[in-house]
């Protein structure tokens, strides 16, 4: 009982900081920053053991509302492209651009070749296009059996 209610308490205490937030700094020419900063926030309470947060991001995504435009931190006419690779400590290049890969990394709409390697793995490879969206690329590496 008294796990359920320091739960409801915390969650209460979390949704309270969100709405005080942004009643005390609600501007409509820059709602769509509010938003990201939003989604960060729900995204750290589903890290810490949140379940309804987990439960509730997890229903986002599978709606197709996890990522949006307004989410993005790229400039215009620039897209975000991530790519979430199993094992998480594989190798991520763009094979066809001189920046280092980063999470997030802003691009130009255009093809690009995606490589992900870890050893003792078989290599991912594949070109994959931005047009007018932020990406995120799924890749779960195979391990090499003998």
């Amino acid at each position: 009982m008294a796990i359920k209610l320091r739960f409801l308490l915390s969650l209460l205490f979390i949704s309270g900081l969100v709405f005080w937030y942004l009643f005390a700094t609600f501007d409509a020419n820059k709602w769509h920053h509010k938003a990201a900063e939003i989604n960060k926030w729900h995204h750290k309470a589903a890290e810490i053991g949140f379940i309804k947060t987990q439960f509730n991001l997890g229903l986002k995504y599978a709606l197709g509302e996890g990522i949006t435009q307004a989410d993005s931190a790229c400039p215009d006419n620039k897209y975000a492209l991530t790519v979430n690779a199993t094992p998480p400590t594989s190798r991520i290049r763009i094979m066809n651009i001189k920046p280092k890969y980063q999470p997030g990394i802003c691009l130009k709409p255009g093809k690009y070749d995606i490589n992900v390697t870890h050893q003792n793995y078989h290599r991912y490879r594949k070109w994959i296009t931005l047009k007018d969206t932020d990406v995120s690329v799924e890749v779960i590496l195979r391990q090499v059996t003998d």
